[in-house]
């Protein structure tokens, strides 16, 4: 209802839309108007899994390529690595 108030229509046609009374819409735009903005979080944050995963095995090949492609142990060595380093500073973060 308050994105509605806010796009341009007015309280009595929200009212109707919805079969409210008009002091219930005025209520809930006024609690909207009222309420705190929560901060927007990133959804590439390392926070989930996938990413954690995604950036350890970007950075796994990269060191693999970088070493001249030596052994595919580099490239489980560091990405399993920075899993667990990026675990880690994300569990002691979160305490």
């Amino acid at each position: 209802m308050a994105s509605e108030y806010a796009a341009g229509r007015e309280i009595p046609e929200i009212a109707a839309r919805y079969d409210v009374p008009v002091a219930y819409v005025k209520r809930v735009i006024e609690e909207a108007a009222a309420a705190p903005l929560q901060p927007v979080r990133s959804r590439w944050s390392l926070g989930y899994q996938g990413n954690r995963a995604l950036l350890a095995l970007v950075l796994g090949w990269l060191a693999w390529r970088a070493s001249g492609a030596l052994t595919v142990w580099t490239f489980v060595l560091v990405a399993v690595v920075v899993y667990t380093a990026i675990s880690v500073v994300i569990g002691l973060r979160r305490r």
